[in-house]
């Protein structure tokens, strides 16, 4: 698929259209995949060209339940939706699919693509760290200084609609 100046394309699956478009990030330096619901209830971000054991997919929207509103979405480790950085209409099925799916488990990654440890527990060291119990962000052990992203221990999983 070319870059070119065509906006946004749309997609049938099953009863509900999504309109889908390829852009840039704000810095200019990755392509996005970006799939949106005229509702507001699926919001997915997946990067192009990423490497296989980092690949993750950010979801948001009211149609993904409490956690990821209360969040404000989420990123996920995901398969791939654009072999080679191409995103072609049946890469974009996939990804709507794959995120619709039931019962979904999703692993959640931070941004680079790494796990994020359930809890309060350091990775490193295994000393609980206090954090604000409903927030995802990052934070630092008062016993050893490793620097790693937590969230909120209650959140397995979550699953759409």
């Amino acid at each position: 698929m070319a870059y070119g100046k065509k906006q946004f394309r749309y997609i049938r699956v099953g009863e509900r259209t999504y309109a889908w478009q390829v852009c840039f990030s704000d810095d200019y330096c990755h392509l996005w995949l970006v799939v949106t619901e005229k509702d507001g209830c699926f919001e997915a971000a997946y990067r192009l060209r990423q490497r296989d054991d980092r690949r993750w997919i950010a979801l948001g929207g009211d149609g993904f339940g409490k956690v990821l509103k209360l969040f404000g979405g989420g990123t996920f480790r995901c398969p791939e939706f654009a072999p080679g950085g191409i995103a072609k209409p049946s890469g974009v099925r996939e990804l709507i699919e794959w995120c619709l799916r039931p019962n979904p488990y999703w692993e959640w990654v931070d941004r680079d693509g790494l796990p994020i440890p359930p809890g309060e527990i350091c990775p490193q060291c295994g000393e609980r760290v206090s954090f604000y119990p409903f927030s995802n962000h990052t934070t630092d052990c008062k016993n050893c200084g490793h620097y790693f992203a937590v969230r909120a221990a209650a959140i397995e999983s979550t699953s759409p609609r």
